[in-house]
């Protein structure tokens, strides 16, 4: 019996490490402008013709990166001599290898990967490129391009959101832009899960165009067949405002131009602006495209506005909005990780328990205080935490990070044991499920570990050790109190509160463009916090002065609070 060997079968390197010199896909910070490529054979090198469509994107665009990815280990060899050797040349062509089960990890692809579909596929070279297409737009979003693309010019004018039509019925899938907005990764959520109900390794296009369209079709709610070329799937699903309301201080090359039906009498948008917008409780950042008409209307809210503000319609035609009676409701377990970027923040809302579920220790009182107690409780229940999650938000207040240089500072993540690791993980996870992180790409990493926590007697407490960032940060000097000032504005009180605020320094919202400059970093995931961590430089100042604004308010009162 002779057995034919097909390289282009050959999935056996995906899990080879030894000889490899490239940098982990798990370090891979791409910015909002990449292009990525990938490589999913066991070449272990470029064809000259691959080579010229990297090249092509590389040149086409000199401000953006060019990701090329492998699937396979590339030797220092292969990277001295041949293709690869011309690409190092370029700047703006990174170099990275791609681990198909850490890719997959934590997503609804990886049982696909343990479960051997991909082994048994009849073209698992393909099949493996077909998914991996889509897990990198969806980790880190940006433009994909197929290994066989020749880029002519710039496709920087064209929408964040877009892909190119491969016959009169179906969608390519080697060319696919998905932005890091709602939108974008909208589309790159529901590809992923189509991916994972639908695929077939006896079928050739099923799982690359096949996703694509039918994921298209579904979100547009029409056949790609009547989709035509350089439109969108229908005006209402994004947000207009007339440019009259709006002033831009200058006009970018790169305009993200919405074409659309008509919508009172206009057929495409003029830009995109990330602006603020309050409806009834909530306030976001949203993404608005700009019309410059002056007999266009003020403002559109889109699809994407309505299900982002909870928006509904009653008999009476009224608009209302949804009230958000749990944080639970605002993000199902199930689609933590996939829907983390579409999510609401209700701002100073806290879950509580009900009063039969608190010990009260009021036996030594008669029954007119126990009732003026219970009176106290019942009126003030929703600032009672449920749990150390879930905490507050300060009102009319955010802390800020200013630097005295303008540069990055980043360290590598601690090693740690397995009990600590999944003691982190696990205080990672619950602090994305109380949107209190979220997924960072930031350059700043600081690393975290843990610390013994007396309360509950075990190495539990999630520290980040912010030392290099506080550096590099303008000192904010906010003197405290002296012990004896207190004592003395004590004089002539009766009765004294102690106060243990959950969580005090987590409650001070951080300035959303200073976000970036606190992401902590694990082993397993790189995250940004949304609220001022402890440890942080001018956050243990900005405290007592920011309690101060609320303890004046109790001024006019007989019993007078104090915190510090």
């Amino acid at each position: 019996m002779v057995i034919l060997y097909d390289p282009l079968d050959d999935i056996s390197c995906h899990h080879v490490h030894e000889g490899d010199v490239l940098p982990a896909a798990e370090n891979l910070e791409p910015s909002r402008q990449s292009i990525f490529f990938v490589e999913s054979s066991c070449r272990r090198d470029l064809n000259p013709r691959q080579a010229c469509a990297v090249e092509s994107a590389a040149r086409a665009h000199p401000n953006w990166t060019v990701h090329l990815l492998f699937l396979s280990p590339i030797s220092d060899v292969t990277i001295l001599r041949g293709p690869l050797k011309e690409l190092k040349l370029f700047d703006n062509i990174s170099l990275v290898r791609v681990h198909l089960l850490n890719l997959t990890k934590g997503t609804v692809v990886e049982k696909l990967v343990h479960s051997g579909h991909f082994k048994k596929s009849r073209w698992p070279i393909s099949h493996i490129a077909d998914a991996v297409r889509y897990l990198t737009l969806y980790k880190w979003g940006g433009i994909y391009l197929d290994l066989d693309v020749v880029v002519t010019r710039a496709l920087d004018p064209l929408a964040r959101n877009w892909g190119a039509k491969e016959s009169a019925h179906a969608v390519a899938a080697g060319a696919l832009s998905f932005s890091r907005d709602a939108i974008g990764r909208r589309v790159a959520n529901e590809t992923l899960n189509e991916l994972a109900n639908t695929f077939r390794g006896d079928v050739w296009g099923q799982n690359g165009p096949g996703v694509i369209s039918r994921v298209i079709q579904k979100l547009c709610r029409r056949p790609v067949y009547n989709i035509s070329e350089g439109s969108s799937c229908e005006g209402s699903q994004i947000s207009l405002i007339n440019s009259r309301l709006i002033k831009v201080k200058e006009k970018k090359d790169n305009v993200n131009i919405a074409y659309m039906k008509t919508v009172n009498g206009v057929k495409k948008t003029d830009g995109l602006i990330t602006i603020k917008v309050k409806i009834f409780d909530l306030e976001e950042e949203v993404d608005v495209h700009i019309v410059e008409n002056e007999d266009f209307d003020d403002f559109i809210i889109g699809l994407d506005m309505i299900k982002k503000f909870k928006l509904t319609q009653n008999e009476d035609l009224q608009i209302e909005q949804k009230k958000i009676t749990n944080k639970m409701d605002r993000m199902s377990k199930d689609s933590i990780n996939e829907e983390k970027n579409i999510k609401t923040f209700a701002i100073n809302f806290n879950e509580y328990l009900e009063t039969e579920e608190f010990v009260s220790l009021t036996d030594h009182l008669d029954n007119e205080k126990k009732t003026e107690i219970e009176k106290i409780i019942n009126e003030y229940k929703t600032i009672f935490a449920k749990d150390k999650y879930d905490i507050g938000s300060v009102r009319d207040y955010e802390a800020h990070i200013d630097l005295q240089v303008n540069r990055y500072c980043s360290k590598r993540p601690y090693r740690c044991t397995i009990e600590d690791r999944l003691e982190i993980e696990e205080q990672i996870a619950m602090l994305l499920r109380n949107n209190l992180i979220e997924e960072s790409y930031s350059p700043f990493a600081a690393p975290v570990t843990l610390a013994f926590k007396k309360g509950e007697n075990r190495k539990s407490r999630l520290c980040v050790d912010f030392r290099e960032l506080n550096k590099i940060v303008v000192p904010q000097a906010q003197p405290f109190p002296l012990i004896d000032d207190l004592i003395t504005k004590t004089r002539n009180c009766m009765y004294f509160t102690t106060l243990d605020i959950n969580s005090a320094f987590w409650a001070i919202p951080l300035r959303v463009e200073d976000r970036k400059k606190d992401r902590i970093c694990h082993a397993r995931w790189p995250f940004s916090v949304d609220l001022s961590p402890f440890r942080l430089e001018n956050i243990t100042s900005n405290f007592p002065e920011n309690s101060k604004q609320y303890s004046k308010k109790a001024q006019p009162y007989r019993i007078r609070h104090k915190l510090y």
